[in-house]
This record gives C-alpha cells, sequence and structure tokens, in this order.
C-alpha cells in the first residue's frame, strides 16, 4: 500500500518542482520599470539554469557553476532552494514526508546533451539525505555556505557584483541552523513567507501539513516506535517554532 501511493506520489512530486522552476525563469514583468538602456543588462542579470532528472523515488536538481554570465550559478541557486522550501510544504499537505540535501561540490554530466550528473556533488547531497537528514527536512552542506559567503565578501565592484551580493544574502535568509546544529532549508521562515503568502495558503498547505505531522507522530507513538516518534516531534517543534498562532485541532506535544 506504501508502495502504491509512492508510485502515484513521484510524478505529481518532479512536476511541482519543474512546474516552479519554470515559473521562477518566467518575466516578472519588472523589466518595464527599468529605463530601457539598462533592460538587456538587467534582463542578463536575472537568467538562471536549473537542470531536474529524476532517479527512483528521488528528484534531482542542480546548476553549474561553470556558467559565462557570473550571475546564473547565485540566481539559479536562490530558485532551487525556493522550490525546496515550497515542495517541502507541499510534500507534507499531501501527507508524504521528505528529506533532501542540497551540497555544492564537483560533478561531470554523462553525455554531452544529458541532465544527468555524476561526482561528489550528487554523492554528498545523498549522504546528506540519507544519513544525516535523519527526519523529514533538506539539509544544506557546508559547500553551499562557504560559496555564498565567499560571494559577500567580495567587494562590489559594478551591478553585477552588486546583484550577487544581494542574492547571495537572500539565499543565506532560506536557511537556518536547526536544533542539533545541522543548517536545514527554512521553508517556513519569514524570507519564504514574506515573499511567497501565497503559495503556502494556511487552510489548503499549512494546517493539513500540521495535522498530517500529528498523525503520523500518534500513529507512531500507539505502535511504541520510539525512534520515529522523535523524528515527527522534530518536526512538529519546527512548525510551532515558525508558527506559533496557527490554529490546529489535535497538537497538544507530549511525550
Amino acid at each position: 500500500e506504501v508502495l502504491k501511493k509512492t508510485i502515484v506520489f513521484v510524478p505529481k512530486f518532479r512536476q511541482g518542482f519543474k512546474d516552479i522552476f519554470e515559473r521562477y525563469a518566467e518575466s516578472t514583468g519588472k523589466e518595464k520599470e527599468i529605463p530601457e538602456q539598462f533592460r538587456p543588462e538587467f534582463l542578463k542579470m536575472r537568467r538562471s539554469s536549473i537542470k531536474l532528472y529524476g532517479l527512483s523515488d528521488a528528484i534531482v536538481a542542480w546548476t553549474s557553476l561553470m556558467e559565462d554570465d557570473q550571475c546564473v550559478p547565485l540566481n539559479s541557486l536562490y530558485g532551487i532552494l525556493m522550490a525546496s522550501a515550497g515542495m517541502f510544504a507541499l510534500s507534507l499537505a499531501c501527507k508524504h514526508a521528505i528529506r533532501g540535501g542540497i551540497e555544492l561540490a564537483g560533478a561531470i554530466t554523462l553525455e554531452p546533451d544529458s541532465v544527468e550528473i555524476y561526482g561528489p556533488a550528487l554523492n554528498k547531497a545523498y549522504e546528506l539525505e540519507s544519513i544525516h537528514a535523519q527526519h523529514p527536512r533538506i539539509l544544506v552542506g557546508e559547500g553551499v555556505l562557504k560559496y555564498l559567503n565567499d560571494i559577500i565578501a567580495i567587494p562590489i565592484s559594478n551591478r553585477a557584483s552588486a546583484h550577487n551580493n544581494h542574492v547571495a544574502k537572500q539565499c543565506l535568509k532560506l536557511i537556518t541552523k536547526d536544533s542539533d546544529g545541522r543548517f536545514i532549508v527554512d521553508y517556513l521562515g519569514s524570507e519564504i513567507l514574506s515573499i511567497a503568502p501565497d503559495a503556502l495558503p494556511e487552510k489548503e498547505i499549512l494546517i493539513p501539513a500540521r495535522q498530517f505531522i500529528w498523525g503520523e507522530f500518534e500513529r507512531w507513538r500507539l505502535a511504541g516506535d520510539t525512534k520515529i516518534i522523535q523524528r515527527y516531534k522534530h518536526v512538529m517543534e519546527y512548525f510551532d517554532d515558525r508558527l506559533p498562532g496557527m490554529s490546529v485541532d489535535n497538537t497538544t506535544l507530549a511525550i
């Protein structure tokens, strides 16, 4: 039964990621506010390049730092963080708890026109998800954090470097330190909720997600599985810390 539900969920989850990335790449219309002589530069600085493919029941999204346009990697990383945050909350609302890992390291494509990659980047992201995450969350690796801080440390010398400085700071706002010291995508943080309030409606996503977490906590409490109980306890504590005023029935945490 679990396998059947997973088979149904995975294609929808992949499509959800694809839809978010496509919307991220769409024009916002803000270029019309830019003086015509600066508009091509503005549009160039907004470019992103995110590759996406399925691997068993997982999704791999990646971008290359080896881009001629220096703004593309940071724009793409920001898009990956935003999409990961949105899809994580949505997956909980759809009654599927997921884990993930985002890391920066070397990799190559398997074929010239392929989107599939091979190398340390994939291995390290998988290690974050499969070994270190432990409970539903998306871990962010040290390589990503170092990259963002290195970008911020570069002196601003032109509009492109100013743009990168700003985007790097925005990326860091999407990341927070969890209770165990690990860095995670802050999928219910103030930055996400302020940027995309309509993308995470309380009635359709946040309350169903919180109810699912509570239901799983209760299910495994009754089964006596203390290991899984602790996993969902962590997620509930994160929810209640980020959304303390949200009203949900049957959510008193007791253990």
